[in-house]
């Protein structure tokens, strides 16, 4: 949703530009389908690595307190059928129910703390994603930008980009207005 208010704004803003100052013989429209650029970013498969990693870190994380869970249930049950057993003394069998009892208070919040961790661990994995995103997204506009200056170019538009109707942001465009291969040429060549 962010994304189409983006391309709404951009558009909007673009269009309030060009009829204030007025649309010159001189200016220039192009297209550019950035998920294809994004893509070529040599940076985007390094942190598609990084972020494998570090799911599978998570992952193995989740595996480690579930398996802790699942011990935890296992003693909880055992001493809970300890607290039924008739061959024990009463005595017995209250304080196996009251330990049961703690143990069920104790898996109880171990699963609470559990969820705790989990999603501050999954929205640090979702902000690494972004801010790592972001960071591409920046010198990959950058490259843009410079290119457009060079070529006269006084508006690129995505075409991979979706309306709020469900449509594409460029209905059509001749292919000599697009810059893709241009721009992934470029994007390539970033250390």
């Amino acid at each position: 949703m962010n994304r189409i208010k983006l391309v709404a704004v951009a558009v909007g803003c673009a269009a309030v530009a060009f009829s204030t100052r007025g649309w010159g013989a001189d200016d220039k429209v192009a297209v550019i389908d950035m998920s294809q650029v994004m893509q070529a970013h040599p940076r985007t498969s390094a942190n598609r690595s990084i972020l494998e990693e570090e799911l599978a870190e998570f992952e193995a994380e989740r595996e480690k307190l579930m398996a802790k869970l699942q011990e935890m249930k296992e003693d909880f049950d055992k001493t809970r059928k300890e607290a039924a057993n008739k061959a024990l003394s009463e005595r017995a069998r209250e304080k196996n129910l009251a330990m049961a009892e703690e143990k069920l208070v104790a898996i109880r919040d171990f699963q609470r703390d559990a969820r705790e961790r989990t999603g501050l661990r999954q929205k640090q994995l979702a902000d690494h994603r972004i801010r790592m995103g972001k960071r591409v997204l920046a010198e990959v506009r950058e490259i843009i930008s410079e290119y457009a200056r060079k070529k006269n170019i006084a508006l690129v538009l995505d075409s991979a980009g979706i309306a709020a109707s469900g449509v594409e942001t460029v209905v059509y465009s001749s292919g000599t207005l697009d810059i893709t291969e241009d721009i992934v040429d470029l994007v390539k060549k970033v250390e």
